[in-house]
């Protein structure tokens, strides 16, 4: 009898440790997303600002006949208002209600990305689509749970010109243990 619990003990710890791996994230570094995106095949703009949306509506809303919520991506048109950030900041180009399509990605049905406050400011990377049919053109900031596309920032903070550094070069991501 004693055999069985023990075996069933471990069972239960080696399933409820699957599941809570399964909802655990990397720390997001932005390092790491910049070395990223410098070596994707995909484009990236790396944006300094503030992104605004009429629509806050979260993507786990219920499926057609109030079945299961759905976990399909949601696409939330944007406006940006900030800067598009270069090697040198003489030039960085300014941009001003400079449409971007936020997609809200999600991990199961309740595990969402969300959209950022109006308020606030960030260092976004936004992929440029790159076929004529994807979403007419307009850049996508994707955002998952776990985060790792944009980064709060303030207008002259420190993460930017560690950032405008690394564009040019290869840099170390911080270390995660």
């Amino acid at each position: 009898m004693r055999i069985w619990a023990l075996i069933l003990s471990f069972l239960g710890t080696v399933f409820v440790s699957q599941n809570a791996l399964a909802l655990s994230c990397v720390a997001p570094d932005i390092i790491r997303t910049l070395e990223s995106a410098k070596q994707s095949d995909l484009v990236y703009y790396i944006l300094v600002g503030k992104f605004s949306s009429e629509s806050k509506t979260a993507p786990n809303q219920l499926a057609p006949n109030n079945q299961l919520p759905t976990n399909q991506p949601t696409l939330l048109p944007a406006l940006f208002e900030g800067y598009a950030l270069s090697q040198k900041k003489k030039d960085d180009v300014y941009l001003s209600e400079y449409p971007v399509n936020m997609q809200i990605n999600c991990a199961g049905a309740w595990w969402c990305g969300r959209a950022p406050d109006s308020d606030e400011n960030l260092i976004a990377f936004v992929e440029v689509p790159q076929t004529p049919q994807a979403a007419s053109g307009v850049p996508i900031l994707r955002l998952s749970p776990c985060g790792g596309q944009t980064f709060p920032t303030s207008p002259n903070g420190g993460l930017v010109g560690k950032v405008r550094q690394c564009l040019d070069r290869k840099c170390k991501p911080q270390q995660l243990f």
